[in-house]
């Protein structure tokens, strides 16, 4: 008796040559795909497939290669689509945290007993919860604890306080970087003039200076490989970006080209999308566009030529840093964040300097696959540092905010119906608020920035 598979293989033969070649050229086409589609399924969701196109900046109208993230074992390396938002949500949501900067009165009262930082962790993880973790640098190590429970006051918040130093730096900046078990800050290097930054081990409860260089600091951020700090070197004047090396602790500018005093206003970094922005302008520019203002001169007049400001994006993969778009005028008082399909949101404020409380903000949208610059009606009108705007539910945005979905940002400023500064999330489509922490749970302390980052590499 003949073999089934070799009786089954035969009539396939049989039919196969009763066909025409396009149609056996389908039928195995169509095998392969299933087959592929079966084979991607089994894989790991991280692997996702790299997407490179051009765009024609703005500003200088050249065609410019968009870098794509080349990192195979990288799940959030391109400025997803929704689908991406939605494996985002179910996989890798719970290592989303947030790390919150704030200062307060060791008295409660004034500052005779000096004043302390501290830095706080916020698991966006709604399935546990950590009870408050607590170490002071100054006074006593504490050894950390954990306490699993699901009565957390809010849905999908979890807290924990890890960190706390006296507060002795011109501005008080921190992040903890969960993936090094470390938390960056800035403090006097001793000179009683200069900041630099350290960072503190969780592990062995040392602290390092890492550098010896800088003036000031406006802005830490932990990436995988490096840390961007963007600082005022000593005997200098702009704020310039700078990488620092995590191993080597080796300080490397990353140089702007246009404008060549290139000074950095703000600095944004979505971990989801390893996309930094930045936005900036000439400081000499500026410098005589406050002056003009300062001299009364009309610089709303047509024949005026405003400085431009200037949005910048570095690549984490790549290491290029790319000029997005340019705007006329001087924006001091913006708010700038990429969402998840790697379209730039700004919101920028139409005043002149000094800042006024009849300020506006106007919200455009630079779109990645265009390059097109357009107003858009993001959170509405009015939504500024200093302007509050009582019927919305975001009265005021201050600096910082990060998409989380596409229809979430995390933000830090003022919610409808509280005078005390916060960290909150804010869904575009419900218009619903919910707390991540403010002002009275931290007993009155301001909270100066925050930042989010993942708990693991991608």
């Amino acid at each position: 008796m003949r073999n089934d598979k070799n009786l089954i293989l035969e009539k396939i033969i049989k039919l196969l040559k009763k066909l025409s070649v396009k149609s056996v050229i389908f039928i195995l086409v169509s095998v392969i795909f299933s087959v592929g589609i079966f084979l991607t399924g089994c894989k790991s969701n991280r692997n996702e497939s790299n997407k490179n196109a051009s765009n024609i900046s703005v500003e200088t109208s050249e065609k410019i290669q968009e870098y794509s993230n080349d990192k195979s074992n990288n799940k959030d390396s391109s400025l997803n689509t929704s689908t991406s938002d939605n494996d985002l949500k179910n996989n890798d949501r719970k290592n989303l945290y947030f790390s919150v900067t704030s200062t307060g009165y060791n008295n409660k009262k004034n500052q005779e007993q000096g004043m302390t930082t501290k830095v706080m962790i916020y698991d966006f993880d709604k399935n546990t919860s950590n009870k408050e973790k607590s170490e002071d640098k100054n006074i006593s190590d504490k050894e950390e604890s954990e306490d699993k429970n699901t009565s957390n006051k809010e849905e999908n918040i979890d807290k924990n306080i890890n960190y706390s130093f006296a507060y002795t730096s011109q501005y008080p900046l921190s992040v903890a970087d969960l993936k090094e078990n470390k938390i960056y800050y800035t403090e006097d290097d001793g000179t009683g003039d200069s900041d630099q930054v350290f960072s503190y081990n969780l592990k062995t409860k040392e602290s390092n200076q890492l550098t010896k260089d800088f003036f000031a600091i406006n802005k830490i951020i932990p990436q995988d490989e490096s840390i961007i700090v963007v600082g005022v070197k000593k005997a200098e004047r702009p704020l310039k970006i700078f990488s620092l090396d995590k191993k080597t602790n080796e300080l490397k500018e990353i140089k702007v080209k246009t404008p060549s005093d290139f000074s950095c206003w703000l600095a944004n970094y979505n971990p989801i999308t390893k996309k930094t922005l930045f936005l900036g302008w000439s400081e000499d520019e500026k410098d005589k566009y406050t002056d003009d203002i300062n001299n009364g001169l009309d610089v709303e007049n047509k024949n005026y030529k405003k400085p431009k400001t200037y949005v910048y994006e570095l690549d984490e993969s790549t290491k290029k840093l790319q000029m997005k778009f340019s705007l006329d005028g001087i924006y001091f008082d913006s708010v700038i964040a990429s969402d998840l399909k790697g379209d730039i949101i700004l919101g920028k404020v139409d005043s002149n300097f000094p800042l006024k409380d009849k300020d506006q903000i106007t919200w455009y949208k630079f779109h990645k696959k265009t390059s097109k610059l357009e107003k858009i009606n993001f959170l509405g009108e009015g939504i500024s540092y200093n302007y509050k705007k009582e019927d919305k539910e975001i009265t005021r945005l201050n600096e910082e905010f990060y998409f989380v979905s596409d229809n979430e940002i995390v933000f830090r400023g003022f919610k409808k119906g509280s005078n005390k500064i916060g960290v909150y999330l804010y869904n575009l489509d419900t218009k619903k608020v919910e707390t991540v922490t403010d002002e009275d749970e931290l007993d009155g302390s301001f909270i100066n920035n925050f930042t989010m980052l993942f708990k693991k590499y991608y």
